[in-house]
């Protein structure tokens, strides 16, 4: 089994004040599956490193390492057509009242028929709408 990956998740590996105990159960699936990732995850990620550096939350080497523990994982990054997924997620934005960036986490997830593993409140509730939201024990 697999499941698609928000950045809300991956912070919280990477953000020790934000750590959170489903982000860490998410964590530990992937000792055993893969995650599934929009192609917009890695930048999503890539700017809240540099912001939190920037900010001195984070050192310039954490941020490097954080990049280099990423790569390491089981996380499928999505090439799937950009035009065709971009129709879904303009709907799904509108359905749910999503951003384009939220909604392209649940688009994926849906076009797999997979969960999705996220901390963000309106994405969840997006997300169990559609019946697709990863549910792990807390």
């Amino acid at each position: 089994m697999s499941f698609v990956l928000d950045s809300s998740i991956t912070m919280s590996w990477l953000l020790q004040d934000e750590s959170d105990q489903y982000a860490a159960r998410a964590r530990d699936l992937l000792d055993q599956q893969t995650a599934h990732v929009p192609m917009i995850w890695l930048s999503e990620v890539v700017n809240v490193l540099r912001q939190s550096a920037r900010r001195n939350r984070i050192s310039d080497e954490y941020e490097i390492w954080s990049l280099n523990f990423l790569a390491q994982l089981p996380i499928a990054i999505d090439s799937s057509d950009p035009w065709v997924s971009a129709r879904r997620i303009q709907a799904l934005a509108v359905r749910h009242n999503l951003t384009a960036y939220d909604a392209a986490y649940l688009e994926l997830a849906l076009r797999l028929q997979v969960p999705l593993a996220t901390l963000d409140k309106e994405l969840a509730r997006a997300a169990q709408s559609e019946n697709t939201l990863l549910t792990i024990d807390r």
